[in-house]
């Protein structure tokens, strides 16, 4: 799960090890999350403007992320860099 991944819309996600989940959605809509994973399921904590959560099922094989029904694909974190 670690790492950047791309969707076919252009849209990214980036997990990092600190347990930080960056996402951009459509190109200008940054957002920042807590995060956790256990059991194929991450748990997202946001604020909007409390604190808020949402779980994510997902799964992977191979350099594909299916994350919440979305389809992404593994890519270098340069390129959302």
């Amino acid at each position: 799960l670690l790492g950047a991944w791309k969707s076919d819309d252009n849209d990214t996600l980036y997990f990092d090890k600190n347990g930080i989940m960056y996402q951009n959605y459509i190109g200008f809509m940054y957002y920042y999350y807590k995060y956790s994973a256990e059991d194929s399921i991450v748990t997202a904590i946001y604020y909007d403007p409390d604190e808020a959560t949402a779980d994510y099922e997902y799964s992977i094989d191979g350099d594909t992320l299916d994350f919440g029904g979305a389809k992404y694909t593994r890519i270098p974190a340069s390129e959302i860099v």
